[in-house]
């Protein structure tokens, strides 16, 4: 019995423990600024990720955000957590189909940008387009 308790008692420090450092991780204000969108067509569509793979497939963002656009500069506001580093992605759907067109000789439809501005000679990795929250955060994304 003396045996179970102690194991009992191991575990419930250890979820304790867990609980302390995981479940209550530490947020911050991530505040991002679009600038130069071309036009006032289309909406804006956001997203920040967390891994390279995420990053360049596109797919299991760890947040995002789609607004219309109403001038040549918008501001969009995430709550994000210290410590990790994110990669942000943007782009003007200009005709609204949700997808990132290209034109028929391959280059891009449509405006974009990534976070770093690091979009110069094609799609960035992930380490370069990355933002370190080290607390609230500020990010500028110029439109290409």
């Amino acid at each position: 019995m003396n045996k179970q308790r102690k194991a009992i008692r191991s575990l419930l420090a250890f979820s304790a423990l867990f609980l302390s450092t995981h479940a209550f991780a530490e947020t911050a204000t991530l505040t991002v600024t679009i600038s130069d969108l071309k036009t006032n067509q289309g909406s804006v569509l956001i997203a920040g990720y967390q891994d390279e793979k995420s990053f360049q497939s596109f797919s299991n963002w760890a947040f995002s955000a789609e607004q219309a656009v109403d001038s040549d500069s918008m501001t969009f506001t995430f709550d994000v957590e210290v410590g990790e580093k994110y990669a942000i992605t943007v782009m003007q759907d200009l005709n609204g189909n949700k997808r990132f067109d290209m034109t028929p000789d391959g280059r891009p439809g449509e405006p974009y940008g990534y976070s770093n501005d690091s979009a110069y000679m094609g799609p960035p990795t992930f380490e370069a387009a990355s933002i370190l929250i080290d607390g609230d955060t500020t990010a500028s994304i110029k439109m290409f």
